[in-house]
């Protein structure tokens, strides 16, 4: 392994669309990217990257709402 190789956290959120039939907890997720609303969680994803090697170390999943009633996400 080359000793200037680059290494980095990386921290990743993505979407998750539903996919079974019932799932608890499931709420409705805006896509930014092709501006559409889905029935999903949300993925927060913390990791390494070595230069060749993505490793997870941590992850999360969220729930969005509209409302200021239902506090789903994350927290302050």
């Amino acid at each position: 392994m080359l000793q200037d190789a680059t290494r980095c956290l990386i921290f990743d959120d993505t979407d998750l669309s539903k996919t079974g039939k019932t799932i608890e907890g499931v709420s409705k997720i805006y896509n930014h990217v092709s501006k559409t609303y889905y029935l999903g969680f949300k993925l927060l994803v913390a990791g390494y990257w070595n230069g060749s090697v993505f490793i997870p170390v941590d992850f999360s999943l969220h729930r969005e709402s509209k409302t200021s009633k239902l506090k789903y996400g994350l927290t302050a």
